[in-house]
């Protein structure tokens, strides 16, 4: 039975084949000779299997998986690709390792419900399935039936939270808005034996590439009842996985039979290098004959650039950046820079903290920008004064100029360049650049759905006017921010950017300190897919080190957990007498949490039996963790400890009642476990 949809464009880059050759778009539905648009062979294949045939459809429909029938088109067009591609006929049984580890398959987007990751339960018995999603229903009647379901795990929380280690493992991705990374970052697998991935929304450009290689096989199912039908399979992903296989005198990439037998409702795709993963496919062919521009799709560095002249001219803004008191500690610069570096300050003055004490240590190469003019039509130029600073606050010393162009190339990119010019006897070409807020200052009136667009804009034109010098030990950008996000890949961590970034406390509350340096020639080198993997097993590392750190909380927990702990609720806690040598066991979820550069750190607890995001200020518990009162601590892994900790966590405490300095009850710790935290590790 055949019926038609209603034609949705995305943005996908792949595109049906003709039978002539000629790409057809990305939805196979225009006749590009006639200019007229068919209806989509949309079939009702799996729905008939589901009702007709599947033995386990009744089981399925009585957990109350599945909300409507599109749900059940998904999951069964899902399990036809790993049925058919990934998992052969003689490999179908799972079977654990030598160290325990089974085979698995992890679907991430599975939604309220383990729709997909059931079905790949019940019809692959001997595979543990695991369903990933932060949407995910629990505590209800519905929930705890899904734990009667074999091999099945139910996981409420994020992907990038989740440690599962196995054996081998097939990644699903059902309209998932994580990266392929990201999903990969989860498992600690011997063996990738693939990958499939629905993408939909903005997420089609997200999903191109796993570990540098497009998909082994793109193809729209139309048995699948959804716009967002296009499949993508990649099979042993890894250079390992390929090797290992073949040794074993396997095809090392199984033969796809695209055949219209095989292929039955499906149409394959083919990669379309012409279209950019920013423009609807709609939109090519307009773009191309009339050249009509995306605004409002990509921040330009033409909007960076006048941005930037904003920030240079405006007097307002500049006077409430000398009110902000932001102060980057100079041994951040000096233990790094020798006294002969060419630093260039934005967003500072000659009476700057951080530039008066790096002048006073020596240093005499220090510079800022004054005076930007803006020229050209749309303000396609820059040009500023480089003024250099003098301990004696005298900042009228013109060193030369700086003039940043922009221009478009005959592919329409919009490139700008930076040349430094001097007018002095003077040499400047600068090593690092130190941003007193100035960035943060650039964009903090942005939207938000553009403000990593104008952020790495913002950057690529302060990394121009750094030296070419490639070393990973002198930072070339130092940034002092109150955004303590600027770590994320929307922000200095984007890997187009090239940088590798540290981050520090700031001196002044609620400030934070990046110091940011390029990437080592060697990382330049390496393929997108040794990039690819390296930073996946950093992570793998990353949440290796959180689980022993678990394990070491634990251990300490129960040695500092004395008979005559009292075991007490929250409220009881507040009336329990101040006493360091009574010791008082509280368990609640954490509300709050509050960091400090030195000395104690915060959290505020609730009671367990209350919301994870209980707003009654009078049930909270605040307690302090001071690496005084906990034994073998430092201030290193205080720092571990509450980077591990998240509000919601349900932690275990130990401790004695004090006072704070506003008499106040305060739980003073001697001891911490997790009972339950954002971090889950599966084996």
């Amino acid at each position: 039975m055949m019926m038609a949809l209603e034609e949705v464009r995305h943005l996908s880059r792949w595109r049906h084949v003709a039978k002539d050759g000629d790409a057809q778009d990305s939805n196979g539905l225009n006749d590009a000779k006639e200019g007229k648009t068919a209806s989509a062979p949309v079939s009702l294949r799996y729905l008939d299997e589901f009702v007709r045939k599947l033995q386990c459809a009744p089981k399925l429909l009585e957990h109350q998986l599945f909300p409507d029938a599109k749900e059940i088109t998904e999951s069964m067009g899902l399990f036809n690709a790993v049925r058919r591609y990934l998992i052969r006929e003689n490999h179908d049984e799972g079977h654990d390792n030598t160290d325990g580890r089974a085979d698995g398959i992890v679907v991430v987007g599975d939604g309220n419900s383990p729709r997909s990751a059931a079905l790949f339960a019940y019809r692959l018995r001997q595979w543990k399935c695991y369903s990933i999603d932060p949407a995910m229903e629990q505590d209800t009647d519905r929930a705890e039936k899904w734990s009667s379901i074999d091999n099945l795990v139910v996981i409420r929380n994020k992907i990038e939270n989740v440690r599962i280690r196995l054996r081998r493992v097939v990644l699903v991705l059902v309209h998932a808005h994580v990266t392929l990374d990201q999903a990969m970052s989860a498992v600690d697998a011997e063996e990738l034996a693939g990958l499939v991935t629905m993408p939909c929304c903005n997420w089609y450009g997200q999903q191109e590439e796993f570990f540098g290689r497009h998909p082994d096989l793109v193809y729209d199912d139309f048995s699948i009842l959804s716009d967002h039908r296009e499949l993508r399979v990649w099979i042993h992903p890894r250079e390992s996985d390929r090797t290992k296989v073949a040794a074993d005198g396997q095809t090392p990439v199984m033969a796809i039979d695209a055949s219209a037998a095989v292929m039955k409702g499906c149409v394959v795709k083919q990669f379309d290098a012409t279209i950019t993963s920013q423009q609807p496919t709609e939109t090519i062919a307009q773009t191309t004959s009339s050249n009509k521009s995306t605004a409002g799709k990509k921040v330009e560095p033409i909007n960076a650039l006048a941005v930037f002249h904003r920030l240079l001219t405006d007097t307002m803004d500049q006077s409430v950046a000398k009110e902000s008191g932001a102060v980057i500690d100079p041994s951040l610069l000096t233990k790094s820079l020798p006294q002969t570096a060419r630093v260039l300050f934005l967003g500072t003055g000659s009476g700057d903290a951080t530039a008066t004490a790096m002048l006073l240590a020596g240093y005499t190469k220090l510079y800022t920008l004054k005076d930007s003019a803006q020229t050209g039509e749309g303000s396609q130029s820059l040009t500023a004064s480089i003024v250099k600073l003098h301990p004696d606050n005298a900042d009228s010393t013109l060193c030369g100029h700086l003039r940043i162009d922009s221009s478009r190339s005959s592919t329409g990119e919009v490139v700008s360049t930076a040349k430094i010019e001097s007018v002095a006897d003077e040499y400047l070409a600068f090593d690092c650049v130190v941003d007193n807020e100035f960035l943060y200052r650039g964009f903090r009136n942005t939207a938000k759905k553009h403000t990593a667009a104008l952020f790495e804009a913002l950057v690529q034109l302060v990394l121009k006017m750094t030296t070419a010098a490639d070393s990973a030990h002198s930072p070339v950008l130092v940034s002092v921010t109150p955004r303590k996000d600027w770590r994320k890949t929307e922000f200095f961590a984007n890997p187009r950017l090239g940088l590798t970034v540290s981050s520090t406390p700031g001196s002044s509350r609620g400030q934070f300190v990046y110091s940011c340096s390029r990437v080592a020639i060697s990382e330049v080198n390496q393929t997108a897919a040794e990039v690819a993997l390296n930073k996946i097993e950093l992570v793998h590392v990353e949440k290796e080190q959180a689980l022993r750190l678990k394990e070491a909380l634990e251990r300490d927990f129960l040695a500092v957990l004395t008979p005559s702990a009292v075991q007490v609720s929250i409220a009881e806690a507040k009336t329990h007498q101040a006493d360091e040598t009574s010791l008082v066991r509280v368990e609640g979820i954490v509300q709050h949490i509050r960091r400090f550069s030195s000395g104690p750190s915060f959290i505020s607890i609730a009671p367990p039996s209350s919301s994870k995001t209980s707003k009654s200020f009078q049930e909270h518990l605040q307690v302090a963790m001071d690496p005084a009162f906990l034994a073998g601590w430092s201030e290193d892994r205080l720092g571990a400890v509450i980077r591990l900790v998240h509000k919601g966590d349900r932690v275990d405490l130990v401790g004695h009642m004090t006072l704070n300095a506003q008499q106040l009850p305060l739980l003073r710790i001697h001891g911490l476990r997790f009972v339950q935290s954002a971090f889950q590790s599966y084996q």
